[in-house]
């Protein structure tokens, strides 16, 4: 180095001026530049060794006098402070330039820098806040002062490590910041080494990024994601390997997370069969890398293979392109449904044995039935003019009891078959069936005078026509049949929209029923009265219910406000 600055301590002002943020150049006492640091700028230090004369590019200025003073420099101010041989030269930062310090206090991410010693020599007032301290309780301090002797010990093995790696050494780590109250935040810290120009780490600069909440979240995540009763997986999409699984999944499988994390499906035998996998990568490569209820089978630690039912999707998590798997065990829900198809299949049977059991008995039991109605009618035409009155009235009481037993085989033969026709249903106008029902029993209503009054709405619903002929004149029949002697029939028919059903109520005034007999009465073959009082098998009611509950309706009876029954039913709207 040339010039009177050619000592020993040349290098330790170079060393002191060399991280100083304001451009600053070492002059001779003929104004030569001999030294330049990094804020002059890229072309200093090749001026300084060129061998610049600042007297001969800026005549006028003067290095005489040994005082500190400034001089021109532009449209600013340079100052010129004497040295013991030479001066320094601090330049004025250009209007329009910002300084290193503005930047780095601008930034909203936390920032620091510590020497080799630990020692904290600058921060942002990001920083500042996050450790909830001002500057000057952070700026010269040593871990243990500004993070306590737990964090302080972890920091610095960190910080020593870092510095072991050597210029370029780079570190990024999670761990706890303490603030000044007290409550720790989960942190993630970024560190760089400081070299200086010998290549030595003369200290590290870091960023502390506040991963409080994301962790909070992904911890509750995680709950969530052990806690689903299905089983999920995370895998990569290009190996196949299990990046994830939950507990169910150890459940269910039996394969433990160990077993499962960096290993595939097919290499852990979760797939029932190769050709379910395929299955199921043929129709995710059909529909967009999406499933939804799509049924597979897998495999149990154990070699139990059981049915599932899964959906998955394509993802993408952090540039990596993954897909997550939800399945369900449907295991117990096949068998229910073995067991009820089995049931259904029983029933089926069943019933057509039922109905032909009462094809068979209603013709095998009508056919004595007629012939002994028949010969007791021979025997009265016969005996007629020698029997007398108590044989007479014997051959009437068989004939009779011979009549009403076919009456109730027929009935029994209807309540077989009731709501079990072959023809599937439609929508039929309620309307029509009241008014073919009406005309069906027109003579009786007109022998009793009774008034009928029809419903304002006319309502479609989805059944029979035939079957709910049956049930509307069978419920019009009752409701003349138990008439009040003491006036006459009167009967309304209404129907109310109720959701996705009509209700209908079929109310009179006649003599009503006691409340304790309101299920009795649906039952077969039940009666409440004599024959002598009103005739009847007591299996209409029967019928009317089996015809309703068919369609997946409900029939029931209550008192009518005023004086009789009010028989209500609902059935599905067409």
């Amino acid at each position: 180095m040339k010039g009177p600055l050619c000592h020993a301590d040349f290098d330790d002002l170079t060393a002191l001026l060399r991280e100083a943020e304001a451009a600053t150049l070492l002059l001779d006492d003929t104004g030569t530049v001999l030294w330049a640091n990094a804020a002059a700028g890229r072309d200093w230090p090749a001026l300084a060794r060129a061998g610049l004369r600042l007297p001969e590019r800026m005549p006028g200025l003067a290095l005489a006098g040994r005082t500190a003073h400034k001089v021109p420099w532009g449209a600013d101010e340079a100052r010129l402070l004497p040295l013991a041989s030479g001066w320094a030269a601090t330049l004025p930062a250009p209007a329009s330039a910002l300084s290193l310090r503005q930047v780095i206090d601008a930034i909203a991410v936390p920032l620091f820098w510590k020497d080799e010693a630990g020692i904290y020599r600058g921060c942002n007032p990001a920083m500042a806040e996050i450790l909830g301290r001002p500057a000057e309780e952070i700026v010269g301090r040593s871990l243990a002062a500004v993070s306590g002797p737990d964090l302080a010990a972890k920091y610095a093995a960190m910080d020593e490590a870092l510095m072991a790696e050597g210029p370029g050494g780079t570190q990024r780590y999670e761990w706890e910041l303490a603030h000044r109250d007290g409550s720790r935040r989960q942190v993630l810290f970024c560190k760089a080494n400081i070299p200086d120009a010998q290549g030595r780490v003369r200290g590290l600069v870091g960023t502390v990024l506040d991963i409080t909440d994301l962790r909070q979240a992904e911890r509750k995540f995680s709950q969530l994601f052990n806690l689903c009763p299905a089983v999920i997986t995370l895998t990569d999409r290009a190996s196949g390997r299990y990046l994830e699984v939950n507990d169910a999944f150890e459940t269910v499988t039996g394969h433990s997370r160990a077993e499962a994390i960096g290993s595939t499906a097919l290499g852990i035998g979760i797939w029932g069969e190769e050709t379910d996998r395929a299955a199921v990568l043929a129709a995710l490569a059909a529909n967009g890398g999406r499933l939804t209820n799509f049924e597979t089978r897998f495999r149990r630690r154990d070699g139990s293979v059981f049915p599932a039912l899964i959906a998955c999707e394509g993802i993408t998590l952090v540039d990596r392109s993954c897909l997550i798997l939800v399945g369900w065990d449907i295991s117990a829900q096949k068998e229910n449904e073995a067991r009820l198809t089995q049931a259904v299949a029983a029933l089926t049977r069943s019933n057509a044995d039922l109905e032909q059991f009462a094809y068979v008995a209603s013709h095998d039991l009508r056919e004595p039935l007629r012939t002994i109605s028949l010969y007791i009618g021979m025997m009265q035409r016969r005996l007629a003019a020698s029997a007398d009155a108590d044989l007479r009235d014997f051959m009437a009481f068989a004939r009779d009891g011979a009549k009403r037993m076919d009456r109730m085989v027929l009935d029994l033969l209807d309540y077989s078959r009731a709501g079990r026709a072959q023809t599937p249903p439609g929508a039929v106008p309620m309307a029509e069936v009241i008014e073919a029902a009406l005309a069906i029993l027109a003579v009786r209503i007109e022998e009793s005078g009774a008034v009928i009054q029809g419903p304002a709405e006319d309502a479609l619903v989805l059944g029979r026509r035939d079957d709910l002929l049956r049930l509307m004149q069978n419920l019009l029949a009752n409701a003349l049949k138990y008439r009040d002697p003491e006036r006459s029939p009167r009967i309304a028919i209404t129907a109310r929209r109720q959701g996705g059903d009509w209700l209908f109520a079929v109310e009179d005034n006649g003599i009503g029923i006691d409340p304790a007999y309101h299920e009795r009465i649906f039952q077969v073959f039940q009666r409440l009265h004599t024959r002598a009082e009103y005739d009847g098998t007591g299996i209409g009611l029967a019928i009317c219910r089996r015809i309703v509950q068919e369609r997946g309706g409900r029939l029931w009876v209550e008192p009518a406000p005023q004086q009789g029954s009010r028989f209500l039913f609902t059935l599905p709207a067409a």
